[in-house]
């Protein structure tokens, strides 16, 4: 995972300090809530990650407004603020199990076969966590590496590219590989998703016995391969 461009900054910056401690001290100066956090929700000496996205001095947090530390431009928690508040989106927003609302999953592959399911219920969901740095994983067909960002009120996770992952259905086997997929939500109950993925696949499928998927041809076959596009789009909501 590649750790934001100001983070990694951060992190150099840290290791110059504590080199050169003999001959100076480091004292970073930078402005609450402009640095992001770094690995682990790491920030330089004197300053704490607030809320996994960015850091602030030691003791101080995003928080009242004009004279006020609670009620009325109090403290904000992801959402947005209180009137005169500030605001602070969290990466908090995107995590835990979502079912879909409504949604449709699509499916083209180059043998002519294709799909359009409905999307909802339970039984069809998505599980968000968090992952290193500030990204966070979304499993569906692979777990796939978002970036997540602040977009005004909402938090937006965005694929990392170049990310594949393998899986096998029946006497199948894919490979999967993202092209897009976003992720978002402005208060951690309802969220959107966009995902668009390609796949290669070798069918395995035994041509005496088509309807047996526990009797496949051998690995070693020259098996037929072929191409799919997946797109996934939908409302979902929180469990």
């Amino acid at each position: 995972m590649r750790l934001p461009t100001v983070a990694r900054a951060a992190l150099a910056l840290t290791t110059l300090g504590l080199a050169a401690s003999n001959a100076c001290t480091y004292s970073p100066d930078f402005k609450d809530g402009e640095l992001l956090c770094g690995t682990g929700e790491s920030c330089p000496k004197g300053y704490h990650c607030v809320m996994g996205h960015t850091c602030w001095k030691s003791g101080a947090n995003p928080s009242s407004g004009s004279g006020g530390s609670s009620g009325t431009g109090g403290a904000d928690t992801g959402g947005s603020s209180g009137t005169g508040g500030s605001s602070v989106v969290s990466r908090n927003l995107l995590l835990g199990t979502w079912d879909f609302s409504s949604g449709t999953l699509t499916i083209t592959c180059s043998d002519g076969t294709s799909q359009s399911k409905p999307l909802k219920g339970p039984a069809d969901n998505m599980d968000v966590s968090a992952g290193s740095g500030s990204t966070v994983v979304a499993d569906y067909y692979c777990g796939w590496i978002l970036d997540f960002n602040a977009v005004g009120n909402t938090a937006t996770g965005t694929l990392e590219p170049g990310q594949t992952c393998t899986s096998s259905g029946g006497c199948t086997d894919f490979t999967w590989m993202g092209q897009s997929f976003a992720f978002s939500s402005s208060d951690g109950a309802t969220a959107q998703v966009n995902g668009n993925v390609n796949a290669t696949y070798k069918d395995y499928t035994n041509p005496a016995d088509p309807k047996n998927t526990n009797n496949c041809l051998p690995k070693t076959t020259l098996a037929p391969t072929g191409t799919c596009t997946l797109s996934v789009t939908g409302t979902l909501t929180s469990e």
